[in-house]
């Protein structure tokens, strides 16, 4: 209720709308010719042959095998005999096995029932 009091409207002039100037056709009648293909030039240079080599298949006058020159030249070389690897023979671990771990080595169990390590939480 005090806002309506207080609010007072100021007389501003509406706000400025820019208008559409309304469509005029041209007046000269349309040639078929837009300006962008009368402005062309083009390239002026004359059009250079494809450099790409034919698509043509060159026969050879020899026929085709299977023998390659790396199938030819080939060597075949001796390989020396492998003898199997002597196995070395399992032998059990002569110490004692201590199934103990550290903390059950050097855990030393609390004094319970001792009344004088007992600990006072609330004062008694």
């Amino acid at each position: 209720m005090m806002l309506s009091v207080a609010y007072q409207r100021w007389n501003l002039p509406p706000k400025f709308r820019h208008q559409m100037d309304p469509y005029q056709p041209p007046a000269d009648p349309f040639d078929g010719l837009s300006s962008y293909r009368t402005a062309y030039i083009g390239p002026k240079a004359p059009v250079r042959p494809s450099m790409k080599p034919d698509d043509a298949a060159h026969l050879s006058a020899e026929p085709l095998d299977d023998v390659t020159t790396v199938r030819a030249a080939y060597v075949r070389h001796p390989l020396p005999d492998i003898e199997p690897k002597q196995k070395a023979t399992w032998l059990p671990n002569p110490a004692e096995l201590d199934d103990l771990t550290n903390y059950r080595k050097e855990y030393t169990r609390k004094q319970q029932g001792c009344h004088t390590c007992t600990i006072y939480i609330w004062g008694r």
